[in-house]
């Protein structure tokens, strides 16, 4: 058993690091520390700089190495208007909402132009992206990347890395040292003081800076080095299951929706004809059965992609006939209840006004409206690449909901809806603290409001408004946006002329 020959172990070669990927990892060092430093302010000039340069340089990094197609260079420019919008519109409720698109519509670029195989794309696991890349490209290769970087036949460029990753671990321990020897001597204390830095954030800084360049270099990193293996799927042998059992689910739940519509088609319609059913409300009328539809969209969708993964195919590698004819009337039922709540929800706006909820749930409906329609094609098309169209319309509508930000649409029809007679009331509380700084000029025009309760409210909101630190005091300009500059200049041209 001594004698048996020992298995060779092949260690997998480190890719070549050459003095421009390490120029690279300095630049991209030091954007994660510029991002860091801005991670601790509201969203504003300090995160669109910091993201679009951060995605600029990484884009130039990897010239040549990309792969573009349509749904990279939609999700690319999606992502550089998103963070340019930070930039114009600041910090509000839809910032945070924003900043989550913002991440999925990166990774998904990286994953469509980065070389990865189309099976990362053509699935839904698509809507996992970010943690993909994290996980599965990131974090595995990272131990692989840092010995690439610091190998010693790098020349002048691994011992630059060497000192730089020395400098970053023994810097948290300086900054431990400092505070200690501060605190036990005041005239320590006064010469740390005098360089007027506040050490706290400074080591803030440092680590967010680590973790951001930790999860995203090596990414970058793996991708100009094209580090990952993947074989593209192939064609399964497996028939699948009889399209009959198939069929007869499909029928059943096809049959429980003709019967929903034939019973309900007089209720369901009022909606498009602008009629309330009796002893409902505009707002019940509108909310009722708006999260029992989502849900039966999702069961929908899951039925029919379940539906055409798992059914055996003809010879021409299609759905058999009767299931195609099923799924279409499934996906046709859907789309029709998201057509009669949207209805239903443009009544309710048109009495009630806009609220960010009920803008939001619009655009939302939106979506599931091109998702179905796609499934629809994609039954009939087996080739048709359903999931790229989906996502690509999610970064279109998102794309352009940031243009034209949701609160800045609110403040201005609900304006518009007063002033026209249209609505009788309007909402200066929604408008004050909700619609920010796009309520305060519309706030100014209605102190002049015919409405002596009106005007006087508007006159008395807008005194909350001048105390309000975001638009009088001081500002970071990390949070500085165009938006809020503009409703500030607008308050003091206000008081001025009071």
């Amino acid at each position: 058993m001594d004698n048996l020959p020992v298995p060779e172990i092949k260690k997998e070669p480190l890719p070549t690091v050459a003095t421009r990927d390490y120029v690279f990892l300095v630049i991209f060092f030091a954007l994660s520390l510029l991002l860091s430093h801005v991670s601790f302010a509201l969203f504003g000039l300090g995160w669109a700089i910091s993201i679009s340069l951060l995605l600029a340089a990484s884009l130039v990094y990897l010239k040549g190495k990309l792969q573009f197609s349509a749904l990279s260079y939609i999700s690319l420019i999606s992502t550089f208007i998103i963070a340019a919008s930070f930039f114009v519109h600041g910090e509000n409720n839809f910032a945070v909402l924003k900043f989550l698109f913002l991440i999925f519509s990166i990774s998904v670029f990286f994953v469509s132009a980065g070389g990865f195989s189309s099976r990362r794309i053509d699935c839904f696991g698509i809507i996992f992206a970010p943690l993909s890349l994290v996980f599965n490209v990131g974090l595995i290769n990272a131990p692989k990347v840092a010995r690439a970087c610091i190998k010693k036949d790098s020349g002048i460029g691994s011992k630059i890395a060497k000192i730089a990753l020395a400098l970053i671990c023994v810097f948290p321990l300086a900054a431990v040292i400092v505070v200690l020897l501060a605190w036990s001597d005041a005239a320590f204390e006064g010469f740390v003081d005098a360089f007027d830095f506040d050490i706290d954030e400074l080591l803030r800084t440092l680590i967010w800076a680590i973790l951001y360049f930790a999860v995203v270099f090596p990414i970058v990193f793996v991708i100009n080095k094209k580090m990952f293996k993947e074989r593209e799927a192939t064609a399964s042998s497996r028939r699948g299951i009889d399209s009959l059992f198939v069929n007869t689910v499909l029928s059943v739940v096809s049959i429980i929706y003709l019967l929903f519509i034939i019973t309900q088609f007089s209720y369901i319609f009022n909606s498009f004809a602008g009629l309330l059913p009796k002893d409902f409300t505009y707002s019940e009328y509108a909310r009722r059965g708006f999260g029992e539809m989502c849900v039966i969209c999702i069961i929908n969708f899951a039925i029919i992609a379940i539906s055409m993964a798992i059914t055996a195919r003809n010879e021409n590698g299609e759905l058999p006939f009767a299931t195609r004819l099923l799924s279409v009337f499934i996906s046709g039922f859907s789309i029709f209840l998201v057509i009669v709540a949207i209805a239903k929800m443009f009544m309710y706006i048109r009495n009630y006004g806009l609220t960010f909820l009920r803008l939001g749930t619009s655009i939302f409906m939106l979506l599931l409206f091109v998702v179905f329609a796609a499934m629809i094609i994609k039954t009939f098309k087996p080739q048709f690449l359903h999931i790229r169209v989906i996502v690509a319309a999610a970064c279109i509508i998102m794309g352009i909901t940031a243009i034209f930000e949701p609160y800045a649409v609110i403040a201005s029809y609900n304006t518009y809806a007063y002033e026209s007679g249209m609505h009788d009331s309007i909402d200066l509380w929604y408008l004050q603290y909700e619609c920010g700084a796009y309520g305060l000029p519309k706030m100014i025009e209605l102190t002049e409001d015919d409405n002596v309760y009106v005007a006087d409210k508007a006159k008395e909101y807008l005194e909350h408004f001048r105390v309000r630190e975001n638009y009088t005091g001081k500002i970071d300009w990390r949070e500085f946006s165009v938006s809020n500059y503009i409703a500030r200049q607008k308050l003091a041209e206000y008081k001025s002329g009071k």
